[in-house]
């Protein structure tokens, strides 16, 4: 858990700040003083203050001239906070170089200890797998998420989005340029090790890596930043290929998880070494696992038992030797599967996520939950699976985007409910519906199921 903003602040303006302004150049902004300086203060609380620049640079649309109205949006964000006890704003300004420093002097202040946010809009239509016609339009605006926007730390986006023609060379580019602009770190979930009957076995792990750094490239070409990357289902996906029915791999690669794990570290190694500055993380199939005594794999005609801890700990262990820290595990495990868990007494059990969720910050690890839900409708259509692509858009996609809506905003008051408590929520949605981007004043889309999420994150923080 990280200090506040306001916190870290009110230390930066004690420690020294004399001597830090001499290291901005002239004419430099506010805004751009904070982008430029931050990092190299308070790297454990970027997020923090990051956050923080960014409604200051929102309200000043990145001028000069409008200074002091960064601090009239600052002020209400630190009442709101309950952050009640008394506020000394004091203004130094140097002529000569045209800095206005802000001081904040708050006495008696506690700080707050809370959770960073990840975004991670549905850009894809479901039925073609191209980007969302509303997708840009929507995002690269922050009037339409002003309220999901200030609480976002990371923009999250599967590296699928980069695949292909998409997105164009100059769509790409705007994107990059707005996340930039608008201080979000990004991050995208990767496949890291995907099998096939071409591919698998001893050395695909590399192989595989030379496909996804290509991909991920692009965006650094197109002037973005990798800040976090996290591999989706890497391991279990082809664990599961190899044991699962009549799944491709069946009967041609070695379920052993062992050695589908010394690939995806074979991965990891070779797409860390092309992106440094990115933090790795993994996401895992809950289901496949055994969490505790009561929790064990949701499908044991296939799945041999595999204790949670124990293989992390292992894949965390493997990655060290490699020279990478593994950062963070975030738990996908949907409001269907926690159905599925509590179908004897007719509930939703949260029981394996938060034993999953104890044993992963156990290790040392940021635990993040993904919060989403499939509507009632999609789900029973696309054989009760994370199945993502339609056929053709259903002729009832409002009332599945009301379902969809519902059905996540109860998976959440039941996670907090439950008791969970995660070092990162990841608003994150693939599904089908709401098939609508925002804006955020519309409940029934992307950016309105993220605000009232917010809304009922703030109220639980409170």
């Amino acid at each position: 858990m990280k200090n506040s903003f306001k916190t870290e602040l009110v230390r930066w303006s004690f420690q020294g700040l004399e001597n830090l302004t001499p290291r901005f150049p002239r004419g430099l902004t506010f805004g751009r003083m904070f982008s430029k300086g931050w990092k190299n203060i308070f790297p454990q609380t970027r997020d923090e203050i990051e956050r923080g620049r960014r409604v200051a640079v929102a309200t000043t649309n990145g001028s000069g001239n409008n200074q002091f109205k960064a601090f009239q949006i600052i002020l209400p964000s630190i009442i709101l906070q309950k952050y009640t006890r008394s506020v000394l704003v004091f203004f130094a300004k140097k002529s000569r170089s045209s800095i206005v420093v802000l001081v904040m002097l708050m006495a008696g202040c506690t700080p707050a200890e809370q959770a960073s946010v990840w975004y991670g809009p549905a850009t894809l239509n479901t039925v073609t797998r191209g980007i969302r016609d509303d997708f840009m339009s929507q995002f690269t605006d922050t009037n339409n998420w002003p309220t999901v926007y200030q609480q976002t730390a990371v923009f999250k986006q599967f590296i699928e989005t980069l695949s292909g023609n998409k997105y164009s060379d100059d769509e790409l580019k705007e994107l990059a340029t707005f996340t930039q602009e608008a201080g979000l770190k990004c991050a995208f979930e990767i496949g890291a090790l995907r099998w096939s009957p071409k591919l698998y076995g001893a050395g695909s792990g590399e192989k595989y890596a030379a496909q996804e750094i290509k991909v991920l490239q692009r965006w650094i070409d197109a002037g973005g930043t990798v800040d976090y990357l996290t591999t989706d289902h890497a391991v279990m996906w082809n664990v599961g290929l190899c044991l699962q029915g009549a799944k491709p791999m069946a009967g041609i690669g070695d379920p052993d998880w062992h050695k589908v794990m010394d690939e995806v570290v074979d991965s990891l190694s070779m797409i860390h070494g092309a992106f440094p500055n990115a933090k790795i993380g993994m996401i895992e199939s809950l289901g496949y696992f055994s969490v505790g005594e009561q929790y064990t794999t949701t499908d044991p005609q296939c799945i041999y038992p595999l204790d949670f801890k124990e293989f992390f700990a292992t894949a965390q262990s493997r990655l060290k030797e490699r020279g990478i820290e593994l950062d963070h595990v975030h738990i996908d495990f949907s409001y269907q599967d926690c159905r599925y868990d509590g179908r004897r007494e007719k509930r939703m059990d949260f029981g394996r996520i938060m034993a999953a969720e104890k044993r992963v910050q156990s290790l040392g690890l940021d635990s993040g939950i993904i919060i989403n839900a499939y509507d009632d409708f999609s789900y029973v259509v696309m054989g009760g699976s994370n199945t993502v692509q339609e056929k053709e858009k259903a002729q009832n996609a409002a009332e599945r985007s009301v379902s969809a809506v519902d059905n996540t905003l109860e998976y959440f008051d039941q996670y907090v409910a439950a008791g969970g408590n995660p070092d990162a929520w990841i608003f994150q949605r693939w599904q089908p519906y709401p098939d609508v981007t925002g804006p955020e004043t519309v409940l029934e889309s992307d950016m309105g199921i993220a605000k009232e999420l917010l809304n009922r994150l703030n109220r639980v923080q409170k």
